[in-house]
């Protein structure tokens, strides 16, 4: 008898936990359904509201503390690389007009002066043919220095000077004028302005590396 009420007693306290277990399974599913029921409230109240996508609805709802940490990380990795790419930029930016600085501070200004009067002088005597032995090595030379000296409309302005200042070198009656000379003080002018601005540059994009960094 003491065996089967023992047996009994222990029927029901399995009852009670099946029971339990039952109960804590139901409320578990009432609060998920309940949330479920105020997440497509909320849904509903902004879509009378505001004509947004679900997507957008979704997108814009509260958001837990692990959701914002998560966000801040990603937003934070991605300004990292945005600023990485952007430091690039600017170096390459500072190494391209630190190379045409030091380009055009290496042109020898002062041989390319001899040479305008070498190619002056020497078109006094061109009518005995030995004029052409000055004037024609010093214009190629000239040329030569000064051709590739400059990029894009400044290059063509520059040749296009090139070209008539040679032109009037050939033609007797205008070989007076020192055209070789005027073309050699306006690419120096050119040159002394392209100095100016690439420093300009330089000096505004180390700047702007610095408050980067």
């Amino acid at each position: 008898m003491v065996a089967a009420y023992l047996y009994k007693d222990d029927r029901s306290i399995a009852d009670i936990a099946r029971d339990d277990e039952r109960l804590r399974n139901i409320k578990r599913a009432q609060i998920a359904q309940q949330k479920k029921q105020k997440e497509e409230l909320y849904m509903q109240k902004l879509s009378k509201n505001v004509n947004v996508s679900k997507q957008n609805i979704l997108k814009n709802r509260p958001q837990t503390d692990a959701q914002q940490k998560q966000k801040l990380k990603k937003a934070s990795i991605k300004n990292a690389l945005r600023n990485r790419g952007r430091k690039k930029r600017i170096i390459r930016q500072i190494k391209k007009n630190t190379k045409i600085i030091n380009k055009h501070k290496r042109v020898p200004w002062m041989l390319l002066w001899v040479a305008s009067a070498v190619s002056f002088f020497g078109g006094f005597f061109t009518e005995f043919l030995i004029g052409y032995l000055f004037t024609i090595p010093a214009s190629l030379y000239i040329t030569v220095k000064l051709w590739s000296l400059f990029n894009g409309v400044e290059r063509r302005r520059n040749r296009a000077v090139a070209v008539i200042a040679s032109v009037i070198k050939l033609i007797p009656i205008l070989s007076i004028f020192p055209s070789q000379v005027y073309y050699i003080y306006f690419s120096k002018k050119m040159s002394e302005e392209k100095i100016k601005t690439s420093k300009k540059k330089v000096k505004k994009l180390q700047k702007g590396l610095r408050r980067m960094s």
